[in-house]
């Protein structure tokens, strides 16, 4: 599925996130762009105001840095880990 109104830098950058799984489908495309939006604190009147490739750039910077700080996305074998 190409990716439309992004430009070539972000792409690369995007495909430098660990994790990236390309093969797992997406459901609601614009719905998980609006919830990864709100997780990283940018509001709907933000989502307004900015261009799709300017949030996009925040939200890549955001995973960024949230890597840095050693978090990760909880795999089903740590839920189980955690629930066990």
């Amino acid at each position: 599925m190409p990716i439309a109104f992004v430009d070539n830098k972000l792409i690369e950058a995007l495909k430098t996130i660990e994790g990236n799984n390309s093969n797992e489908p997406v459901y609601f495309p614009a719905h998980t762009f609006e919830a990864s939006c709100l997780r990283a604190g940018i509001s709907l009147s933000d989502l307004e105001k900015r261009t799709y490739v300017s949030i996009m750039k925040v939200l890549f910077s955001f995973l960024k840095s949230n890597k840095k700080e050693g978090t990760k996305m909880a795999t089903q074998q740590d839920i189980d880990k955690f629930m066990s």
